[in-house]
């Protein structure tokens, strides 16, 4: 299924957490911190006004034509069941679980982690300038390293994350993570491989990046968030 997210604010949590800002030249990579439960749990500002151009959940039974996978296939209704690991919500619930019935809970899936799964842009017009996806699960114990290009196949470097997977391969959710990049010169693909043992994943996305704020934009922002801390501070002190 292909769909658009509803509009969402966008948070400054990258500030707020101390790091530094992004030039639109750089590509920034998001590194999963919570569950991804479903699409409510894209990062702010990832997208500009919160929008994705495409969501593939997959439940459709086919991959999007404006993207192509290097291995893996779709694993759909009535394959795996028990084992089989989508993106929690697909189901229409947030439950702990997405893989076991019978008519949702699709997800893409090879056995061979450490060779990776590739998904490129082929469609027309200009590169996304953010691209996503929902890692669902692996091995247990196996790291997880995501990478992407740019226009032409060049890096745009990578990210490695350790002690995400659980203890099990069944159709558990709490360890799903959104791995992600952004970069103002396009998106070309996005790589993501396991240590060890099978990879599955889910939601694979794209679109175009929020905006990078100018520097002067950043030093008002903090301005106003440190204002505000100011503001409750005293009006606790009140109360």
């Amino acid at each position: 299924m292909k769909k658009l997210l509803q509009p969402r604010l966008l948070a400054a949590a990258a500030l707020a957490a101390g790091a530094a800002p992004a030039t639109a030249a750089t590509a920034v990579f998001f590194a999963p911190t919570t569950p991804y439960l479903s699409s409510a749990d894209i990062p702010a500002g990832f997208y500009a006004g919160g929008l994705p151009t495409l969501l593939e959940t997959l439940e459709d039974g086919s991959l999007d034509a404006t993207l192509s996978a290097s291995r893996g296939s779709l694993i759909g209704p009535g394959a795996f069941n028990g084992t089989r690991d989508s993106v929690d919500g697909d189901d229409g619930m947030i439950d702990g679980s997405c893989g076991p019935q019978a008519t949702v809970c699709a997800s893409w899936f090879d056995s061979s982690g450490s060779l990776g799964l590739r998904f490129t842009f082929i469609g027309s017009g200009a590169l996304p300038t953010a691209f996503g996806v929902a890692w669902t699960d692996a091995s247990p114990g196996a790291s997880v390293t995501f990478s992407a290009t740019g226009l032409d196949g060049q890096s745009l470097g990578s990210i490695t994350v350790s002690g995400l997977a659980d203890n099990s391969v069944s159709d558990t959710t709490a360890e799903d993570r959104f791995f992600g990049v952004t970069f103002s010169g396009g998106v070309q693909s996005i790589f993501i491989s396991t240590s060890s043992g099978g990879i599955e994943v889910d939601h694979i996305q794209y679109g175009a990046m929020a905006p990078v704020p100018e520097p002067g934009s950043w030093a008002l922002l903090a301005a106003g968030l440190a204002g505000m801390a100011g503001c409750k501070r005293r009006h606790t002190a009140r109360a």
